[in-house]
Formats: structure tokens, sequence, C-alpha cells
């Protein structure tokens, strides 16, 4: 299965967060999945860090470097496709981080791992 990571997953799943549902770590686990996690989410990172939304335990590019190579993750850009997927979207989640991973999701045909309800008003299929 192809899994793109919400933000929040790839996060927690780093600091081995106890709100990680079974579900999301055993797929995280499962050697026979493919893992994504989008550029989006580092610009989300790098922003909320600078207006303090977000403490990190170390330098945000380490994070990034470490997490995604410890866990075999693939980083994907931001493609156009991607984002003229939002013209398709209804407004359900305000957003524009979130919106564009889910996007992504639904333009690639991948499951997002995420635990925001507000993803589940979507077409996509959403893993927690």
């Amino acid at each position: 299965m192809k899994l793109i990571l919400d933000t929040h997953v790839f996060l927690w799943a780093k600091a081995n967060d106890p709100r990680m549902s079974a579900t999301a770590w055993s797929v995280l686990k499962d050697p026979g999945n493919e893992l994504y996690f989008s550029a989006v989410s580092v610009a989300e990172m790098a922003i909320k860090s600078a207006t303090g939304k977000l403490k990190l335990s170390m330098p945000l590019d380490q994070l990034v470097r470490q997490g995604l190579a410890s866990a075999g993750i693939v980083e994907v850009p931001l493609r156009s496709s991607h984002a003229l997927r939002l013209t398709s979207l209804p407004p359900h989640h305000r957003d524009p981080f979130d919106r564009l991973i889910l996007a992504t999701a639904i333009d690639e045909g991948w499951s997002l791992v995420s635990d925001d309800a507000a993803m589940r008003k979507y077409p996509v299929d959403l893993v927690w």
C-alpha cells in the first residue's frame, strides 16, 4: 500500500507519541508499504517552528533527514497536478497545508495516514 503521512503523524512517529493509533503504527512498520512525506509538510513545520507554534527536539533539517532515512520514507515534491486538485475539493478543511497534503493523496491515489477528523469528509482512503 502507498501511504502519505500527515505532518503530525511524521512528528508523532518520530517522538513515539502515545497519540499514535495501533493501526497507524502497524502500517508505518509494515515493510510491504511505501511511505511518502510531502515537501509541503516540511514547509508547514518550518513556518510553525519559526513562529513558535511548533517546538522541535532538534534542528528541522536534521529532524527531516533522520526521520525520512530511518523509516525509509520518500519525500514528495509539490507538483502542479497536486495544486490543481485543490480546485475540485470542497472547503471542509481550511488549513492550506493539510489541503495540499490531502490533494496530493487524492491525485496520486494514495492512502493518507492522519488523525485529522476533517479529512474524513473527503474522498480519500484515511488510515488511522
